[in-house]
C-alpha cells in the first residue's frame, strides 16, 4: 500500500488540486456559513470516493477570551 501511495504521488500528484479547490473555489469562510459547509463537504466527498470512511462534525464555538484563543495570539 505504501509503495502504491508513493508511486501515485510521483506519477499523478494532486496536491495543488487539494490546495486550489478549497482556497479558490470556496475562499474565506466563517464557521456555519455556506462556504464553510461546502469547503468541509468537498474533502469528505473526495475521501469517500476512495472508500476512506469519514464523518463530518459540526464546527464548535469557542469563547473569545478562552485560553486556547489567547494562547494562539501570544497572550
Amino acid at each position: 500500500m505504501v509503495r502504491r501511495i508513493v508511486a501515485l504521488g510521483m506519477t499523478d500528484p494532486r496536491t495543488m488540486d487539494w490546495l486550489d479547490i478549497p482556497s479558490n473555489r470556496f475562499g474565506g469562510r466563517m464557521a456555519d456559513s455556506d462556504a464553510y459547509t461546502h469547503a468541509a463537504q468537498w474533502p469528505r466527498t473526495q475521501l469517500q470516493g476512495w472508500e476512506v470512511p469519514m464523518e463530518l462534525e459540526d464546527a464548535g464555538q469557542m469563547p473569545l477570551g478562552s485560553t486556547a484563543v489567547l494562547g494562539r495570539l501570544g497572550w
